[in-house]
């Protein structure tokens, strides 16, 4: 049962990685084909934007021209993240966190992927309304799954949640079940005559 469970586990955060990785980079190579050295696309004129920018930087473009740290400090984190997705029980009732760690990986490595191919991530979204820095489908991943994940850490669970019962040598599993033994079936039907 137990095996059953995080093969489950194991099967749907695999699709729900593929979807967002694929949808990250597929979208990321149509702002390459269509938006470079190109002038912007206006989806809603003075609200959304499609643009195309090369960001050497992490979001809102800080540190940028930091490539090798960005590298590492994302791989650190992916390795984290991964490490606590395998601690995490294989309840249902920890699905909203296996959701939220594995569309944070995506995002992150999906980023990583353009940091070593390219040297720069490849931003397009570009909220003009606010004057939003430039981000894409990968940012979108990390910033949903990390709110969601801080949501559901602070309402949704309790420290206790995440303890593991140690069970000693000599402790059975099921002590806290009572040690009668069962009734065979000659006296359970003697008693139901009573």
């Amino acid at each position: 049962m137990k095996s059953t469970l995080y093969k489950k586990k194991y099967i749907i955060s695999i699709i729900i990685f593929a979807v967002c990785l694929i949808s990250d980079r597929l979208t990321k190579y149509l702002a390459v084909i269509n938006l470079k050295d190109k002038a912007d696309f206006v989806l809603i004129k003075n609200v959304l934007v499609l643009t195309y920018l090369e960001n050497t930087g992490a979001a809102f473009s800080m540190l940028a021209g930091k490539r090798l740290i960005f590298i590492i400090i994302t791989i650190v984190f992916s390795v984290i993240i991964f490490l606590f997705f395998l601690k995490v029980k294989p309840e249902r009732r920890f699905s909203p966190l296996y959701i939220c760690l594995t569309v944070i990986l995506a995002g992150a490595v999906g980023n990583l992927i353009d940091r070593i191919m390219n040297g720069f991530v490849v931003d397009f979204i570009y909220f003009q309304i606010i004057n939003f820095p430039v981000f894409n489908v990968a940012d979108i991943c990390v910033t949903l799954g990390v709110i969601f994940l801080i949501i559901f850490l602070l309402f949704k669970y309790r420290n206790t949640d995440f303890e593991t019962k140690k069970v000693s040598d000599e402790e059975e599993p099921f002590d806290s079940i009572d040690d009668e033994e069962p009734l065979d079936t000659a006296q359970s039907k003697d008693m139901s005559d009573v």
